[in-house]
């Protein structure tokens, strides 16, 4: 029996999520020993009957009264977990074959306790998560993947804490990151363990690219306000403008799957 849980926070875009999920029932389902759902309150036609059919696949669906945001989310589902390692999937990412074993084998020869896979973007990246699994090229550890990641949750929980929940839906992984620095506790992306990641898709495909972007730059201001005795970390995360927030969202043209 597997060590490892698979924790999802989501809000809405239930096609979207359903892809996540069948991707990893399909490769990875052998591998994991349970999936719980963190959903924000959803409210989009199709979410209700997703998150049905994915309790009725055996996962656990928590269902919040008011949208909590993703990082408090992640911290439930952290909490619910029982098993010592957790992967964390953003509901908007496909995972290729073996992609939780292999993770979780090279988490237990080296000491890196956050460990993601290397990331694709974009739809037209999938078929390449249905090949066999290539030789692993390494763990690159100047490098995170805050899409999908694994974590040794009861060394992380003890060494970093929690992750802030006073972000939404943005920079809290990029907040995590810096508290495992200053820690001085390794993180890593995996070459040769790809996922793909369809970044921007479920804003398009809800509509909500203007919404999302002023939470994200609500988020911003938040972590530079947290991190202003450290210009270290502020020059490595500079600020970003709305402008160039709402060109990289709107410029988005692959399509949404129906």
């Amino acid at each position: 029996m597997t060590d490892t849980e698979v924790v999802i926070p989501t809000r809405n875009a239930p096609a979207i999520l359903w892809l996540t999920l069948t991707h990893l029932f399909a490769f990875n389902r052998r591998d994991v020993a349970g999936v719980t759902l963190l959903d924000n309150r959803s409210d989009a036609p199709g979410a209700d009957a997703v998150l049905a059919w994915a309790a009725s696949q055996g996962c656990l669906v928590v269902r919040h009264e008011r949208n909590v945001g993703v990082w408090a989310s992640v911290n439930r589902g952290l909490a619910l977990a029982r098993s010592r390692r957790v992967l964390v999937l953003t509901s908007d990412v496909l995972l290729g074959q073996r992609a939780v074993q292999a993770l979780a084998a090279i988490m237990d020869a080296v000491d890196v306790p956050f460990l993601g896979p290397e990331v694709l973007t974009g739809l037209a990246a999938a078929p390449a998560l249905a090949v066999p699994l290539p030789e692993t090229g390494g763990v690159d550890t100047s490098q995170y993947n805050g899409a999908c990641w694994m974590m040794d949750r009861e060394r992380l929980l003890a060494e970093v804490g929690w992750f802030d929940p006073r972000f939404c839906v943005a920079y809290g992984d990029t907040d995590y990151v810096e508290r495992m620095r200053l820690a001085d506790v390794r993180y890593g992306v995996v070459r040769g363990v790809p996922c793909v990641h369809l970044d921007k898709q479920s804003r398009r495909a809800e509509h909500t690219v203007e919404e999302d972007t002023e939470m994200e730059i609500r988020d911003g201001g938040r972590f530079h306000e947290k991190w202003a005795a450290y210009p270290e970390i502020l020059t490595r995360h500079p600020a970003v403008s709305r402008q160039a927030y709402l060109y990289a969202k709107q410029g988005w043209k692959e399509a949404i799957p129906q």
